[in-house]
């Protein structure tokens, strides 16, 4: 009788742990940005892609080889993602970059863009020109590793 309820509790433990969990897909839960986002559309990742091969290359050609493999949400009217290729190869580093007051420190020398109307722009390229403001910067420096000047 004690086995028996010995191991109906281990049993009520486990499932509470299981599902006090809320990842869902087998990953670890961290704050990164990922495609399975609210706003995030197939439609949309499909323009973007098609857009930045337009931008890169002068052509459509192979867009279907670009991933988008983080959307970070819409922010002044752009949407930021990270965008990775075949050809596109990126050094593992610790990048910080001074924008609007801040630093942000990127992961590697991979760019994070800002897309808008068929343009792309580096996050300190959109601020610069006025198409994001300071606090977007914060917002989007804080899904990464921002500190203040």
């Amino acid at each position: 009788m004690l086995r028996k309820y010995g191991a109906l509790s281990l049993f009520l433990l486990l499932a509470l742990c299981l599902l006090s969990c809320n990842n869902t897909n087998g990953n670890p839960s961290f704050p990164v940005p990922t495609t399975e986002h609210e706003g995030f559309t197939y439609e949309l990742g499909v323009q973007i892609k098609k857009d930045f091969q337009m931008f890169t290359y002068g052509s459509y050609d192979g867009w279907e080889a670009l991933s988008i493999p983080h959307y970070f949400g819409y922010f002044g009217g752009c949407e930021i993602v990270y965008i990775n290729g075949l050809d596109m190869l990126y050094e593992p580093a610790y990048v910080p970059v001074e924008i609007a007051g801040y630093t942000i420190v990127f992961s590697s020398n991979k760019p994070l863009y800002a897309y808008k109307n068929s343009n792309f722009y580096t996050i300190k390229e959109a601020y610069d020109a006025g198409i994001i403001t300071r606090e977007d910067v914060y917002a989007i420096g804080n899904m990464m590793s921002v500190h203040p000047l």
